[in-house]
């Protein structure tokens, strides 16, 4: 009963999809971001001890990535700045890093389905 019902669900989400087929959720996607890059490919500084999300920018679902897709995070270095903390740390700098970043699939190039630019804070001991 369960596959039954699942299979009804596959088949009605079809058929009233504007897309064809069932596609993953924009912001499910999105939240995979963390996961795709955690494998060393944002910058690192040297002497950094923690590393916060601090937000995004420009976030735009470009085209729809079917269920069951391949996809990898393409990230690209936009600018580094030193931050002015509101409380100063004593030996502590931290650095706003900008990443552009985009969630490409596999066996097609055409088009990302995500792009964004994403901000980063890295928190550095100044020795």
């Amino acid at each position: 009963v369960l596959l039954t019902s699942k299979l009804k669900n596959i088949l009605a989400k079809k058929l009233n999809s504007p897309f064809g087929d069932p596609i993953c959720h924009g912001f499910y996607l999105l939240s995979l971001m963390s996961i795709l890059t955690s494998g060393g490919s944002i910058p690192k500084i040297k002497n950094s001890f923690m590393g916060v999300n601090y937000g995004l920018n420009k976030v735009r679902f470009v085209s729809p990535v079917y269920v069951n897709t391949r996809v990898r995070a393409r990230i690209t270095l936009k600018s580094v700045e030193e931050i002015n903390q509101k409380k100063p740390q004593p030996n502590v700098k931290v650095y706003q890093l900008i990443l552009n970043i985009s969630l490409e699939k596999e066996n097609d190039t055409s088009r990302p389905g995500i792009i964004a630019e994403w901000i980063t804070r890295t928190y550095v001991r100044d020795n």
